[in-house]
């Protein structure tokens, strides 16, 4: 497990960062095909990794997925930041 956590970490960050299916645009604007396709527990991970409230974030997240009729799997989220918060050391 250990020798594929840099790729792991390199998926998990790239959820965030313009990845298809996963941008979210500079004013947190989140289009409908990124929430069809959101990979709940990689953004929870990097959410995790960089350090950001877990609830506020997805709180945030969940609304902006709900405008497009989509509902986010909180367990996922969680247990992506947990990981994501232990990897960086948090």
């Amino acid at each position: 497990m250990t020798r594929f956590a840099p790729l792991l970490l390199a998926l998990a960050l790239a959820a965030c960062s313009g990845a298809p299916g996963a941008s979210v645009a500079p004013d947190g604007a989140i289009s409908r095909n990124t929430c069809n396709t959101m990979d709940w527990r990689a953004v929870g991970f990097n959410h995790g990794y960089r350090g950001l409230d877990p609830e506020a974030s997805f709180t945030m997240m969940e609304n902006r997925c709900a405008g497009h009729g989509f509902h986010a799997d909180r367990a996922g989220y969680f247990e992506g930041h947990v990981a994501g918060a232990a990897r960086a050391g948090g």
